[in-house]
């Protein structure tokens, strides 16, 4: 993945009360099984969310691989380093560069490369899409390809604090995007959601097409899963959503 050289840009952690962790070594990548006769030639990296603490890979992030799978995109699951809010931005940033160095090996277009997150995944794609520029110093040819996403998919996503944009993060560079949360969430404020995309739908590149559910919490992604989300699943049909707008904007 980053081969010998790991990047790491992490202040030091304070003393306090309680114990932290860090580490930073080699990851391995995980790629999902290739989609069955008929594929498109486009592709998306997933981030599981987790809150910054773990990575929530089953079944939420292995459930949307399968759902992408199942239009005919191949998935790239993307583990990432931990527990840090701006290491895991970088290792999203090395994985878009080496879907797009290796694009022609796996029959994909390199510029109908996309990304797919919720919550915690979804501040990352956020950051990725809109960095100003590479996060860390160029590794080798692999970091000459683009890094940013072709287009987002956004589930009840976590936001940039404001100063972000006035530094590291421009929304001038967004791509488009797909964004779903719901009004009752109580992880992710609905408000600063719905900021994020007013902002972005000022800006004259790139629309954001804005989904709110009236219910849902947070976390309704793949509500299959999860006994006390599955009766109302229909109230929130963010999946034939999301298929109808990617193929609006040329991705399916």
């Amino acid at each position: 993945f980053f081969r010998a050289r790991v990047p790491l840009r992490a202040p030091p952690v304070p003393r306090g009360d309680r114990k932290r962790g860090c580490s930073a070594h080699r990851r391995k990548g995980g790629r999902a099984p290739p989609p069955p006769p008929g594929r498109k030639d486009a592709a998306v990296l997933v981030a599981p969310g987790g809150g910054n603490m773990h990575l929530a890979w089953e079944p939420d992030a292995v459930a949307a691989c399968e759902w992408l799978n199942a239009q005919g995109i191949s998935a790239f699951l993307l583990k990432y380093r931990l527990p840090n809010v701006d290491i895991p931005v970088l290792d999203a940033q090395r994985a878009m560069s080496l879907i797009r160095s290796k694009a022609v090996e796996y029959g994909l277009n390199a510029s109908r490369i996309g990304f797919f997150g919720g919550s915690a995944g979804g501040i990352i794609g956020i950051r990725l899409g809109c960095s100003v520029k590479r996060g860390y110093p160029r590794i080798d040819p692999v970091d000459d390809f683009d890094f940013r996403p072709s287009f987002l998919m956004l589930l009840y996503p976590a936001t940039p604090e404001p100063k972000e944009w006035t530094g590291s993060l421009s929304l001038s560079l967004l791509p488009p995007a797909f964004v779903a949360f719901a009004a009752d969430d109580r992880c992710v404020s609905a408000g600063s959601v719905r900021l994020f995309c007013m902002a972005a739908n000022e800006q004259p590149r790139s629309p954001v097409e804005q989904h709110e559910f009236p219910n849902g919490g947070h976390g309704f992604g793949f509500p299959e899963f999860w006994p006390t989300l599955a009766p109302t699943a229909a109230q929130r049909p963010w999946r034939r959503q999301a298929a109808e707008w990617m193929q609006r904007i040329g991705m399916l």
